[in-house]
């Protein structure tokens, strides 16, 4: 009767040696997407730049190289996003992705092309304070992206 029973805890170790096997040889079948993140114009790096597979929380921020790295990704075909503070975000489809192989991406993005407003200073001072005791000027200054004048007004 102890033979059986020895029989049978052998034979739940082995099926638990080989559940464990299989789950682990399954988990392992995953890629990398990797590469690098640059500016389009100047081919600097774009430190922080923002890698995201479309649809997920999944992604990577790009080092101080401009290289990201996007570890334990299930093989298949991916929309990979990447993004920039006052860059065009770049949308590249159907990266596929191997398993145990990295899947190389190089990066450029575009600046966005930024409208910007302009900004009014208007600056006045008390009179008989310790900070000013000049009249005020009423002078306002305009600033553009593109021209600064001061109206003398």
């Amino acid at each position: 009767m102890g033979n059986k029973c020895e029989t049978g805890n052998v034979k739940r170790f082995f099926l638990l040696l080989l559940g464990s096997f299989l789950s682990l040889s399954a988990w392992a079948q995953t890629g990398v997407i990797c590469g690098t993140v640059s500016d389009a114009k100047f081919k600097d790096a774009l430190i922080g730049a923002s890698v995201v597979i479309e649809g997920t929380t999944v992604g990577a921020i790009a080092d101080v190289e401009g290289n990201f790295r996007i570890e334990n990704v299930k093989p298949g075909k991916y929309t990979i996003v990447a993004s920039y503070v006052s860059y065009k975000s770049e949308t590249i489809r159907d990266v596929v992705v191997k398993a145990h192989q990295e899947s190389v991406l190089r990066i450029e993005l575009s600046d966005a092309d930024l409208q910007l407003q302009n900004v009014v200073v208007v600056a006045q001072r008390k009179l008989g304070t310790e900070t000013g005791t000049e009249k005020p000027t009423g002078r306002k200054r305009y600033f553009s992206p593109t021209d600064r004048q001061d109206t003398g007004q």
